[in-house]
């Protein structure tokens, strides 16, 4: 457990370290360098009620990643820019982006993304250190807290989730390995995430719930888990009944 909590020490020279300051340029669209006050602009749009169809809507990353892979950085980049337009708080697409445009020959603009990233992983190791539910790290959805863990290098091992004393999901532990095989258990507290799930139950009609809750169980904190799950359930309606559940559903953002 010693050498678990010598590990959660370094997670912030780890952030430091692995980025270094970019150059100044300008890009056609979003002005890039322009740091905002990244804390501020999370809240913001971590918070916004479409939140969902902005940034967890298909997001292009492993797609990114695979183009990368298959000497298509190009295509990545294009990717990589229209997504954070619409999504300018994406810390794994920002760095992905970055990779792609490095590859690509453009290192000057790729750079303002590698800050962009490091704006924003900064800003989430500002709110806490991880080791308890009480110092844990403040996010805005459960994939920011995996983009902690990707551009820390660490490994996710297992995943659970803290509830409070009514059952509600507050908070989330992320065990990871680091690259010489250190285990450690990392706390994050994704609230707004776990308000739009409150929010969209308390949306759903009584009977739909009932029925979803009965078919599926408790919705995966995942929000494309959730999606899969809701939809493999409406696929098993009757034709009927298939289309008016997809419209309610659809109206409260639930697909």
């Amino acid at each position: 457990m010693e050498t678990s909590w010598k590990l959660a020490s370094v997670v912030a020279a780890l952030a430091s370290y692995a980025w270094v300051l970019a150059s100044e340029t300008s890009l056609d669209a979003r002005d890039w360098h322009d740091y905002p006050d990244f804390s501020s602009l999370r809240q913001e749009i971590g918070w916004q009620d479409d939140f969902s169809d902005i940034c967890e809507s298909d997001p292009p990353f492993n797609k990114m990643r695979t183009l990368i892979s298959d000497g298509n950085p190009g295509e990545a980049a294009r990717l990589g820019r229209g997504w954070l337009e619409q999504c300018p708080v994406d810390i794994r697409v920002h760095h992905l982006t970055y990779v792609a445009l490095t590859e690509s020959g453009q290192p000057e603009e790729g750079n303002l993304h590698r800050d962009w990233a490091k704006g924003l992983l900064d800003s989430i190791l500002a709110t806490g250190d991880g080791r308890t539910p009480e110092t844990a790290y403040v996010t805005i959805s459960v994939g920011e807290g995996y983009a902690f863990l990707y551009l820390l290098r660490l490994q996710l091992v297992g995943r659970t989730t803290v509830k409070d004393e009514v059952g509600r999901p507050v908070g989330d532990v992320l065990i990871v390995k680091d690259s010489d095989g250190n285990e450690l258990a990392l706390h994050f507290s994704p609230k707004a995430h776990f308000a739009r799930i409150q929010a969209a139950a308390e949306s759903v009609p009584a009977e739909i719930f009932r029925r979803l809750e009965e078919a599926i169980g408790p919705p995966p904190d995942d929000p494309e888990e959730a999606r899969k799950a809701i939809l493999k359930w409406i696929r098993s309606l009757p034709p009927e009944e298939r289309e008016e559940i997809t419209a309610t559903l659809r109206n409260i953002n639930l697909l």
